[in-house]
């Protein structure tokens, strides 16, 4: 496993049900390995991910599907 990290910044301020809900569907992709969001700075959630399976993109996306503006940090 190649791992990379990727931050998320996400527009909107989501209650912690709503980042528990974003956390898990992340979780759910191949090759996430971890997703959460960040208790000091909620706008920030951190993505660990394989990069050999997984594309930032693609997490990227999946944030967006679910009607979330989002962009990624450090790219």
């Amino acid at each position: 496993m190649n791992r990379c990290d990727l931050v998320v910044h996400v527009d909107e301020t989501l209650q912690q049900a709503q980042q528990e809900m974003l956390e898990a569907r992340l979780q759910d992709l191949p090759g996430v390995v971890d997703a959460h969001f960040s208790h000091k700075h909620p706008h920030l959630m951190t993505v660990a991910y394989d990069c050999e399976r997984m594309e930032a993109g693609s997490i990227l996306g999946r944030i967006t599907e679910q009607g979330w503006h989002a962009q990624t940090l450090g790219m």
